[in-house]
C-alpha cells in the first residue's frame, strides 16, 4: 500500500518524522491511524510521541497504543534477557558476534528500546563456528520448532555435504515462552547473486 492510496498511512508517516502537528490530525481519523500504527508496528514509538504532546486522544485509540506499548516493553524486557545470556556465552567460548537488526536498532535510534516491537533476536556468527554457536545455543534450551522447514537443518547445511542456499538456524527457547534466535552464519543464502 503507497502513501498515495493511503492518505491516513501518509498521516503516520509525517506523524513519527515529526512532519506534522500531532494537533492537526481530525478526532475522527485518530482510530485508523492507530490501527495502521499497529499494523506497522510502529505503536509504541507512536504513543511515546503522544505523551510528549499537550494533546488527549479519544479513550479507545489511546488504549490501544498504551497497550502495545506496555505488551512491546515486557517482550522487549524478555528479548534482552535473551540476548545477554546468549552474549554471554558466546563470548565464554570465544565466539565473536554481531547482533543484527530489532537488537540494535532498539539500542541505537529508538528514544527508549521498548519502543521497537520484535518477534526475535538476530546475532551473527562466524561461519565455521555456527555449528559451535549451534551447540551453545542448545545447551541454553533452544531448539528447532517442530513442522518447520528448520526442524531439520542438515538438510541444507554444507557441514554435511547438502545444498548452501540457507544462511542461518532458527530457534525456539525452551524455558522462555516467546523467545525465538536466529543464528545468522552469512547475510544472504550462498545461492544468491547479490
Amino acid at each position: 500500500m503507497t502513501l498515495a492510496a493511503n492518505p491516513r498511512l501518509r498521516i503516520l508517516c509525517q506523524l513519527i518524522t515529526d512532519q506534522l502537528a500531532f494537533g492537526s490530525v481530525p478526532a475522527d481519523q485518530w482510530p485508523a491511524v492507530t490501527d495502521l500504527a499497529v499494523q506497522h508496528s510502529v505503536a509504541p514509538l507512536l504513543y511515546w510521541l503522544l505523551k510528549q504532546q499537550p494533546l488527549t486522544l479519544p479513550p479507545a485509540p489511546m488504549a490501544t497504543l498504551a497497550l502495545a506499548a506496555h505488551n512491546s516493553a515486557i517482550n522487549q524486557a524478555i528479548l534482552e534477557r535473551a540476548r545477554q545470556q546468549v552474549q554471554s556465552a558466546f563470548e565464554q567460548a570465544g565466539i565473536p558476534c554481531i547482533w543484527l537488526k530489532g537488537a540494535v536498532l532498539a539500542r541505537t535510534i529508538y528514544p527508549e528500546m521498548g519502543l521497537r516491537p520484535m518477534t526475535d533476536i538476530d546475532v551473527l556468527v562466524p561461519y565455521d563456528q555456527r555449528a559451535a554457536a549451534l551447540q551453545i545455543a542448545q545447551t541454553l534450551g533452544y531448539e528447532w520448532e517442530e513442522g518447520t522447514g528448520d526442524f531439520f537443518p542438515e538438510a541444507d547445511d554444507e557441514l554435511h555435504g547438502f545444498s548452501a542456499s540457507k544462511h542461518h538456524y532458527r530457534l525456539y527457547s525452551r524455558t522462555q515462552s516467546d523467545v525465538a534466535l536466529e543464528i545468522h552464519y552469512r547475510l544472504l543464502g550462498a545461492d544468491d547473486d547479490r
